[in-house]
């Protein structure tokens, strides 16, 4: 997997014009009309039967606001939100739906059909003061894919006005191009995996970050692998969110476990064998 792991947390500032209520609401009308969307194909050179070809769709808007002279910041600040959207295609057309139809939701938390792109970035121009107001980035990459594969991951920063210091997070999925399943571990891996998982997770996670400053103690048995992981071709890589097992300063960490480490938990027919296989050429 590429690492698109998003530790990203600057201040997000766009200065905008005018000093006047005028000029900030003839600035408000014409941002509006930068929701407009661009498209720009970014197939990859490799050629697959399922005729998978993944190319990206942007689309921006903004509204901005001059602060309050009394404010602390005392400086204008741009609500913003802007989404690099995925778009896939495959021989199998409704496959090819059902994948971009994940990928929409888990970028606007909408069903597909329910509003467009375009429509939901708009919505920030329903901000009602610089209080409100927060700039957002959403940003999808193909991380892995092959014939019957496509594993991808959509990064998300975020800072609001006034705030001490931004988020970042970021969700990985793992599409089955045959059917446009997104896999979980029980597709991958033989029942009864779990408790040895967790087991080499957590002597994997101590020696990539350490053993101290994280929200569990190491031999008690309160360690978890996170439901974020991608597929790569070493091994599972499980993403940790910020907060979910350490303080902000920890950022989102990651634990891979290698193919070899968990080989007696891979099924012949598991879409992980590719990968074991190719090693062994």
């Amino acid at each position: 997997m590429k690492s698109i792991i998003f530790f990203a947390t600057a201040l997000l500032f766009f200065s905008c014009g005018g000093n006047t209520n005028e000029n900030q609401r003839n600035t408000a009308d014409k941002k509006e009309d930068v929701a407009a969307d661009t498209t720009s194909q970014e197939v990859e050179e490799e050629k697959f039967v399922s005729g998978l070809a993944v190319s990206y769709k942007n689309f921006k808007s903004e509204k901005c606001f001059e602060a309050d002279a009394e404010d602390e910041y005392s400086e204008p600040f741009c609500a913003e939100i802007n989404v690099r959207q995925m778009l896939v295609t495959l021989t199998d057309t409704k496959v090819a739906e059902k994948i971009n139809a994940v990928i929409f939701k888990s970028i606007t938390d909408k069903p597909m059909g329910s509003t467009s792109m375009k429509k939901w970035v708009s919505k920030v121009q329903e901000t009602e003061s610089i209080y409100d107001a927060s700039a957002e980035e959403i940003t999808c990459s193909s991380d892995l894919q092959t014939e019957d594969l496509l594993c991808m991951s959509i990064g998300w920063n975020s800072y609001s006005y006034g705030a001490a210091h931004g988020m970042a997070a970021i969700n990985t999925h793992n599409f089955d191009l045959r059917t446009g399943k997104e896999l979980k571990l029980d597709d991958l891996l033989k029942e009864g995996y779990k408790k040895e998982l967790k087991r080499l997770g957590e002597k994997a996670f101590i020696k990539t970050n350490g053993s101290s400053g994280w929200e569990f103690t190491p031999g008690r048995g309160d360690f978890f692998l996170p439901d974020n992981f991608s597929i790569t071709k070493k091994g599972l890589l499980f993403v940790y969110g910020q907060y979910e097992i350490g303080p902000y300063a920890a950022g989102s960490p990651e634990v891979l476990l290698r193919y070899d480490q968990i080989s007696q938990f891979i099924p012949e027919d598991s879409h992980l064998m590719q990968f074991i296989e190719a090693k062994k050429k």
